[in-house]
């Protein structure tokens, strides 16, 4: 049984429990609420001295996964999230003389490129916004550490986020023209990405760093999902845009995710594309 401290306790993290039921798991969360993890109450913008005097009574840990998120969309709020919780996490676990391994869970914003080309595990990222460059500056401070398994989630669905058809229902327009090419995964399969990546790590103890892409194997135009999305549920036809030299093209999304190493280290998705995932419950 491996103690594993999740830094983040939201959705992801709590399904982990039940994925991994023999392992040990503790969350750090600023108030306690109902939850799988077994929580211990800790504002990680606090000082240091203050981090490790609470994780002293944790006591040693042989993993950690990161799955914090920001609790607004400014650069200030990804700054203290993304950058100095690890920054000061990981100068508490040196002084404390542990070496437990890190799980980071990142995004595949961090590739800028806008060209509809296929991005993988060792394609260089190019952030364009200052978000995705913390979120890449944040991969580069748990790489510096090592022991780190670096896990880029595409865009979250399911479990009750369905912004797409919520968009369809209201009649809003849909790119068409240029083609934005979308990269997703259902919640409950981007959990056990992490589940997977995370028993792996445990099962080897490499001390390399290692990226893995969490999407799956359809990244498919916004408008033909758009359009077989409201056949599917019987909403009204899309109102489909031309976004051509016009600013509300969406460019920085149009690329395609592989997950090719996640496959090939035998990860099998529950919901392969956005046609079963959207018609699941």
């Amino acid at each position: 049984m491996a103690k594993i401290l999740c830094i983040g306790s939201g959705k992801l993290a709590n399904q982990l429990p039940a994925l991994m039921p023999q392992h040990e798991f503790i969350g750090i969360r600023r108030s306690k609420v109902a939850s799988p993890l077994q929580l211990v109450s800790l504002d990680l913008l606090s000082d240091q001295l203050t981090i490790e005097s609470v994780l002293k009574e944790v006591g040693q840990v042989d993993a950690i996964v990161f799955t914090a998120t920001p609790d607004a969309r400014t650069p200030e709020a990804y700054q203290s999230t993304y950058c100095e919780i690890p920054k000061k996490v990981l100068s508490v676990i040196h002084h404390l003389g542990w070496s437990p391994s890190w799980l980071h869970v990142s995004s595949t914003g961090v590739f800028g490129q806008d060209s509809g080309e296929w991005v993988h595990e060792k394609t260089e990222p190019a952030p364009k916004s200052v978000f995705a460059q913390m979120l890449r500056a944040s991969e580069l401070i748990v790489a510096e550490y090592g022991h780190t398994q670096i896990v880029r989630l595409a865009g979250l669905y399911g479990q009750g986020q369905t912004h797409l058809l919520k968009a369809l229902a209201q009649g809003r327009g849909i790119q068409q023209q240029p083609w934005s090419y979308t990269n997703r995964i259902h919640r409950d399969d981007a959990a056990r990405v992490i589940a997977f990546v995370l028993a792996y790590q445990l099962a080897n103890r490499s001390k390399e760093v290692s990226y893995w892409h969490g999407a799956d194997y359809d990244p498919a135009p916004l408008h033909q999902i758009a359009n077989e999305m409201s056949h599917s549920f019987d909403l009204p036809a899309p109102q489909f845009l031309s976004a051509l030299a016009h600013e509300d093209a969406i460019g920085s999304q149009n690329k395609r995710v592989g997950n090719r190493r996640l496959v090939n280290a035998g990860f099998t998705f529950l919901y392969p594309t956005y046609r079963q995932g959207f018609c699941a419950p």
